[in-house]
């Protein structure tokens, strides 16, 4: 969804609606949008500069990283960015400045609301997800999912030939 910014003006543009998203624009590869991403954001014009605050919410699946499960993650977020013109052949440096981690550019005359919707959700996906906290994860040895049942190889743990000579010591 493209929204052209001459129509921002002073006191703002409000928009709510719905974005249905393709499960290639997470970056988690194993995830997959469970729901559409649903989203509020005002957007109010500074000059050249357009701050955009908001909340998306969605449910996406990921596959845990313990226990290899998929699960649901919900994800509600509140963001407040500043999106700002890609300015060509300024001779300014192309290095980070402090503030520039919540600034998002954008060319021509219009803002990819879609990409920033898809950005915000991305940023809520753990690095490592886990279904739950206490999840119990496999069995390094059998591979029994050790949320569901107990594995063997608990018991016979003293004779397993799955580590090496020097860690049983």
């Amino acid at each position: 969804m493209l929204i052209e910014t001459a129509k921002i003006g002073p006191a703002g543009m409000s928009l709510a609606d719905m974005i249905e998203m393709g499960d290639a624009s997470l970056v988690d590869e194993d995830g997959s949008y469970l729901d559409d991403i649903h989203y509020s954001v005002h957007l109010v014009r500074d000059g050249e500069r357009i701050r955009a605050r908001g909340s998306v919410r969605t449910s996406i699946s990921l596959t845990c990283g313990r226990c290899l499960e998929e699960f649901e993650q919900k994800v509600n977020s509140r963001f407040d960015i500043i999106l700002f013109p890609v300015q060509r052949g300024d001779g300014g440096s192309t290095g980070l400045k402090e503030n520039d981690l919540e600034t998002i550019f954008f060319q021509g005359n219009h803002i990819d609301l879609t990409r920033i919707m898809s950005e915000q959700v991305n940023i809520c996906i753990p690095d490592y997800p886990v279904c739950r906290p206490d999840c119990r994860g496999i069995c390094a040895n059998c591979g029994v999912n050790l949320n569901f049942e107990s594995c063997q190889c608990e018991q016979s743990s003293a004779s397993s030939d799955y580590w090496p000579d020097k860690l049983k010591r």
